[in-house]
C-alpha cells in the first residue's frame, strides 16, 4: 500500500510540475536554497531576498543535501515529501498493533466509565492476528485521509516529514514504558526527539506537550527511568525552542520572526480578541480536521493537548481559522495528534461496537468509505481547477533561457527556474518589499531575463492590493515594473506570456501611449460610462495550423485604442465574450492602469491570444472593475477567483475584420 501511494501521488506531482501548477511560491523557495546551499551560499534565498532559515529555522533540510547534490531538482523534493508520508503509515501500523493489543492506556482510563468498562480485559481476548489485521487497515487509512493527500500536493514544507518522524517517536516511547527499557529504545527515542525538533521552529511546541504528557504518565506510574528522560527532554526542548527563534531574529531581515505580524491585532480588547476565536471559520476548520476521523479523536482526546498550540497559532492569527487549515500543509502540524487520538478512540468505541453488534470491522468499513465520500469536497480534487498553461509554449520560452542566466518571473515559472543562483519573484519586486514588508526586495543586478504572465497582475490587483501589509506598497508596482521593461526588448509573446531579454534588440511593444494611431480599419467611437472611450480597434482572428493542432484552434489578434475623458481612481480590466468563450485581461498587460491614465492621452494596446472559433463573427468587449481573490483550487494549487465586476458602461460588439 504505501508503494502504491508513493507512485501513484508521485505521477500526480510529477503532472502538476510539469503543468506549471505548483503556483504558491514554497516550493520554488525551498529548491532556490538547497540550490545555493548546494553551491556554497547556504540557504539563501534570492526569491525571498533573505536566508531561509530567517522564515523558519529548518535544520532537517541539511540531511537532504547529500542527496539533493546527486539531482538538484524540485521534482527530488515532492518524490522525498511523497516517500515520506507514506512510510508514516509504517509506525502508525506499529502503535495501532502495541495499542489495540490493550497493552497501553493513558492514565485516566484509570476512571472507569460504563463506555470503557473492562476494555483492556476484552480486547485481550481477541486473538493478535485479528489486531493485526485492524492495526494495519488504522495504518492503510492514512494512506487514504484527505488531509494527508492535500499535504502531500500543496507546494513542498519540510513540516511534512514531521509526521513520518513523531510516529517513530510515539512508537518508542510506547517501548520506553516497558520496564526495563533497553539502551537501543532509549537511543531511538533521543534521536527521533532531535529529528523532530530539527523539522521546524514551532515543532518544539508539539514536543513540549507530548513531553509534559509522558512526564505526567510516568510520574503517576512512578516510571522514575521514564520520569528522568521526559525531564532532561523538556529541558533540551525548551532551550532548542529559544534557540531557534533566536537564530531566526538573526537571519531575519525584521529582527524578529516574521511572521509575528500575523500576531500584531492582539493588542486589541479581550472582548475582540473573544470575538476573534467563536467565528463559523474556527469552527470550520475543527470539523475539517476531525471529520476524516469520523470524530473519534474526542472520545479519547488527552493527545489532542498536542494540537493545542499549532491550533492557537492559526486561531490567533489575524485571518483566523479556516478551511484553508486542512487544505494546505498546516495539517502536518495536526496531523500526529489526530492520528494517536485517533488509534486510542478507535479502540474505545471498536471494543464497544464489537461487544453491542457483534461486528469486528464494521466501524473500520464506516471510516473507510467515510474517507473515500470526503474527497470531493476535502481531499485536493476539491475546488476550482487552476488555468493549465499551453505547455508547449512556455517551454519553448524556458528554452531560450540560458542555465545560469539571472531570471525575473512570475509565480508558476519560478519553481522550473529556480535552480540557479539569483531567481527574483515578481510579486516582491512589484511591491519593492520582502514578504510583510520586512525589508526592501532589492535585485543585486538587473536580471538578464523577464518572464511574466500578465494574468498575475490581474491576480496583483485582486489580492496584493487589499493585503493588509502590501496595500501600501501596491499603488507604485505597476510603474516600478515600468521603468524595469524600459532596458529589456521582447524575444516571445504568447497569450498573455511574455519573455524579455535585457538589452535586446525588438520592435515589438505591448502598448503605446499618444503615438499615431495604428491603420486598423474600424474607427467607430463607443463611449464607457463617459470615462473611458474606444477610438479604434481591430479584430481578427486566424485558423492554426500544425500536426498538434485542433480544427477548433485559433488565433485572435486585438487592437485597442482608448482615450481616458476623465480621471480615474480605479483600475480596470477587458472582459471579452464571444457568447461561449470568456477571457479576462489585464488592461494595457496591467503595466499602465487605469488609475494612472491621463487625460488627454491615447492609449493603444494589441493583445494575441488563443481562441476557439467563433460562431457568431463578433465578441463583446466590456471594462469592469474586478473584486475577488485568491483560494486554495484543486491539486492544491493557487487560483484567483473572479467573484463580480463593476462594469464600467454597456458591452461593446467588435466585429471581426
Amino acid at each position: 500500500m504505501v508503494g502504491a501511494y508513493a507512485i501513484a501521488i508521485s505521477l500526480v506531482c510529477l503532472w502538476k510540475y510539469h503543468q506549471l501548477l505548483y503556483n504558491g511560491l514554497d516550493l520554488a523557495i525551498y529548491n532556490n536554497a538547497l540550490w545555493n546551499t548546494a553551491h556554497g551560499n547556504w540557504f539563501w534565498s534570492t526569491i525571498q531576498g533573505h536566508n531561509y532559515f530567517g522564515d523558519h529555522f529548518e535544520p532537517i533540510l541539511i540531511l537532504l543535501l547529500p542527496l539533493y547534490s546527486l539531482w538538484q531538482s524540485p521534482i527530488l523534493l515532492l518524490i522525498l515529501q511523497t516517500i515520506f508520508l507514506g512510510l508514516a503509515a509504517w509506525p502508525i501500523y506499529l502503535i495501532s498493533a502495541e495499542v489495540l493489543n490493550g497493552r497501553w492506556e493513558f492514565i485516566s482510563n484509570q476512571n472507569k466509565t460504563p463506555f470503557n468498562r473492562g476494555t483492556a480485559a476484552e480486547l485481550k481476548t481477541e486473538p493478535l492476528r485479528k489486531n493485526n489485521v485492524l492495526a494495519l487497515s488504522i495504518a492503510c487509512l492514512w494512506l487514504i485521509n484527505p488531509l494527508v493527500h492535500n499535504v502531500n500536493l500543496f507546494e513542498f514544507h519540510a513540516i511534512a516529514f514531521l509526521p513520518f518522524l513523531f510516529f517513530w517517536l510515539f512508537y518508542f516511547y510506547l517501548k520506553l514504558k516497558e520496564q526495563p527499557a533497553t539502551k537501543k529504545v532509549f537511543s531511538c527515542f533521543c534521536v527521533f526527539v532531535f529529528l523532530c525538533l530539527m523539522v521546524r521552529e514551532d515543532v518544539a511546541f508539539i514536543i513540549l506537550a507530548f513531553l509534559i504528557i509522558a512526564w505526567i504518565d510516568a510520574f503517576s506510574n512512578k516510571n522514575k527511568n521514564l520520569l528522568r528522560i521526559t525531564s532532561y527532554g523538556l529541558l533540551i526542548t525548551i532551550t532548542y525552542c529559544l534557540a531557534s527563534f533566536k537564530i531566526i531574529s538573526q537571519l531575519s531581515p525584521a529582527g524578529f520572526s516574521p511572521f509575528s505580524y500575523y500576531y500584531d491585532w492582539l493588542g486589541q480588547d479581550w472582548g475582540e480578541i473573544f470575538k476573534h476565536i467563536l467565528t463559523i471559520a474556527n469552527l470550520e476548520m475543527a470539523l475539517g480536521l476531525l471529520a476524516p476521523f469520523l470524530f473519534l479523536p474526542l472520545i479519547r482526546p488527552q493527545y489532542l493537548w498536542l494540537a493545542v498550540i499549532p491550533l492557537g497559532q492559526i486561531i490567533l492569527s489575524a485571518a483566523g481559522g479556516g478551511a484553508l487549515a486542512w487544505q494546505i500543509h498546516y495539517g502536518a502540524l495536526f496531523l500526529p495528534a489526530l492520528v494517536l487520538a485517533f488509534i486510542f478512540g478507535f479502540k474505545k468505541t471498536q471494543i464497544w461496537v464489537a461487544k453491542k453488534i457483534q461486528s469486528q470491522y464494521l466501524l473500520l468499513a464506516v471510516i473507510i468509505i467515510f474517507n473515500l465520500a470526503l474527497w470531493p469536497s476535502f481531499g485536493p480534487f476539491s475546488g476550482k481547477a487552476a488555468p493549465i498553461s499551453n505547455k508547449q509554449v512556455v517551454n519553448g520560452l524556458i528554452k531560450k533561457i540560458e542555465p545560469a542566466a539571472s531570471m525575473l518571473a512570475s509565480y508558476e515559472f519560478l519553481p522550473n527556474l529556480s535552480g540557479r543562483q539569483e531567481i527574483y519573484a515578481l510579486n516582491y519586486f512589484f511591491l519593492g518589499k520582502q514578504q510583510f514588508g520586512a525589508a526592501d526586495y532589492v535585485l543585486s543586478k538587473k536580471p538578464e531575463y523577464i518572464l511574466i504572465n500578465f494574468d498575475d497582475l490581474i491576480g496583483f490587483d485582486l489580492h496584493l492590493a487589499n493585503l493588509n501589509w502590501s496595500a501600501k506598497y501596491y499603488p507604485a508596482g505597476a510603474a516600478r515594473l515600468r521603468e524595469l521593461l524600459k532596458d529589456y526588448g521582447i524575444v516571445a509573446l504568447e497569450n498573455n506570456v511574455a519573455l524579455f531579454k535585457k538589452n535586446y534588440p525588438s520592435d515589438r511593444s505591448l502598448y503605446s501611449i499618444n503615438n499615431q494611431q495604428p491603420a486598423i480599419s474600424n474607427q467607430n467611437e463607443f463611449n464607457f460610462d463617459n470615462k473611458i472611450k474606444l477610438t479604434n480597434y481591430g479584430l481578427q482572428i486566424i485558423p492554426l495550423r500544425g500536426i498538434s493542432r485542433r480544427e477548433t484552434d485559433h488565433k485572435l489578434f486585438l487592437s485597442l485604442t482608448l482615450e481616458p475623458l476623465q480621471p480615474m481612481g480605479k483600475d480596470y480590466q477587458i472582459i471579452l465574450n464571444d457568447g461561449t468563450n470568456k477571457k479576462i485581461l489585464p488592461l494595457a498587460y496591467g503595466l499602465y492602469p487605469t488609475s494612472q491614465w491621463q487625460v488627454g492621452g491615447k492609449i493603444t494596446i494589441s493583445y494575441q491570444l488563443d481562441w476557439p472559433v467563433m460562431e457568431n463573427k463578433s465578441i463583446g468587449l466590456e471594462l469592469g472593475k474586478l473584486y475577488g481573490g485568491l483560494e486554495i483550487g484543486k491539486l492544491r494549487s493557487t487560483v484567483t477567483v473572479i467573484d463580480g465586476a463593476e462594469k464600467l458602461g454597456e458591452a461593446v460588439k467588435l466585429k471581426l475584420e
